[in-house]
């Protein structure tokens, strides 16, 4: 009995709707989650060896506010007190790191530095794809609604924006 294309195209949108439905309740898929980490690994270990990585900072921001983000939700293991204080001492980077040759990074931050990428690395393996792309998005808003702090906006002169 043939099936008529009303019918065939209503089987098909079910279908990409639940390919849609389990993609965002999966986690990212693991190549991809890898490649975005292993930046931003590189970043944090460029800065553990003190070279003054502006980019490198700026995108450790970003994971910070993201990790707080999907901890807030109850997503994460880690203290919010020590993700926070974390997050402001790269912003005190950010803004006083043209005064000092090499950034210096203690001990404690580097730690702290390096257990908040470990555990946006296991969010990115982890955590459903709509938490991440949720959190990405409030990012990003925050990010267009205050510019001059996220210093993410550069003009062609590389400087803040």
């Amino acid at each position: 009995m043939p099936v008529s294309k009303k019918r065939r195209k209503l089987a098909n949108a079910s279908a990409e709707q639940a390919t849609k439905k389990r993609l965002l309740t999966s986690p990212l898929a693991r190549a991809e989650a890898d490649r975005i980490v292993l930046q931003i690994r590189v970043g944090l270990e460029a800065i553990r060896l003190g070279h003054r990585d502006e980019t490198a900072l700026l995108n450790l921001q970003s994971v910070i506010l993201l990790t707080e983000m999907l901890t807030a939700e109850g997503r994460g293991a880690l203290s919010l007190d020590m993700i926070r204080d974390t997050g402001r001492r790269i912003v005190h980077l950010l803004e006083e790191g043209n005064d000092t040759e090499p950034w210096t990074d203690p001990a404690a931050f580097s730690d702290a530095l390096t257990a908040i990428v470990n555990e946006y690395d296991r969010m990115m393996h982890q955590v459903p794809l709509q938490a991440v792309l949720a959190a990405t998005g409030k990012l990003e808003r925050l990010e267009e609604e205050d510019r001059q702090h996220f210093r993410c906006i550069r003009d062609s002169d590389g400087a803040p924006g």
